[in-house]
């Protein structure tokens, strides 16, 4: 594997998640968590056995990045992050014409 890539299931299925190091949002990524890190192809290919080979760990993983994915990422989160976003703009803007 090369460049800035990762290897996984789509967002919100219950696969586990191989991040690059190298990539920007490695940060969300809580290795052994919900997901697993690798910046050489040798920790590439250690990740990716560690899967294979062990399938309540896989299972585990995958679980947990699903969850993280639905509590954070999901459209309903975005809807309530952008609802209190406009009810805070709201609220300033009420405060800002009362004065």
């Amino acid at each position: 594997t090369s460049g800035n890539r990762s290897l996984g299931c789509p967002a919100g299925s219950d696969g586990p998640l191989v991040v690059n190091l190298r990539l920007a949002n490695c940060d969300l990524v809580q290795p052994g968590i919900n997901g697993l890190l690798a910046g050489s192809p040798g920790e590439w290919r250690r990740s990716l056995k560690q899967l294979v080979s062990d399938v309540a760990l896989r299972r585990q993983i995958g679980k947990q990045a699903r969850a993280h994915v639905l509590e954070h990422y999901s459209a309903a989160t975005a809807v309530e992050q952008m609802a209190a976003v406009f009810h805070e703009a709201a609220g300033s803007a009420r405060s800002s014409t009362a004065a």
